[in-house]
């Protein structure tokens, strides 16, 4: 895989994940930490800068240098999921349609292809896929 090829996919994951940010933030007036979420973006955009000083764009990388780089961008990722949240447990996959208001969720629960496994409205295609993985309910 040559170099020039991951800079420029990292280059359009910052654009998208900036502007992904920003119109959330600004836009839908989510609270979110900005701050934060901008900088692990402008860390990539600094590995970006720095692989081309560094580098000749059309050098092949190796496996392992490849796979480090890729490492990185899901690391990315993943910060930037763990800064920004993701849905509760309970308003996609332990509804509670017949509890008190105060405790189930926002969401409608639709019926899946597992007898007795209700998901989230919003995840219809998930349910379809219900015989395909396991949910633990601990």
């Amino acid at each position: 895989m040559r170099l020039d090829t991951l800079v420029r996919l990292r280059w359009l994951a910052v654009i998208g994940q900036s502007t992904a940010v920003l119109v959330v933030y600004f836009g839908l007036d989510y609270e979110l930490p900005i701050w934060p979420c901008l900088a692990v973006i402008a860390l990539a955009a600094w590995l970006n800068i720095a692989l081309r000083i560094r580098f000749p764009m059309t050098q092949r990388l190796e496996p392992d240098r490849a796979a480090w780089l890729l490492a990185f961008d899901i690391a990315e990722l993943a910060i930037l999921i763990f800064l920004t949240g993701a849905p509760s447990h309970l308003d996609m996959f332990d509804l509670k349609p017949d509890a008190p208001a105060e405790v189930r969720g926002e969401f409608k629960p639709i019926a899946s292809r597992t007898v007795g496994l209700q998901i989230c409205e919003h995840l219809p295609r998930l349910a379809t896929r219900s015989d395909k993985y396991a949910v633990v309910r601990s």
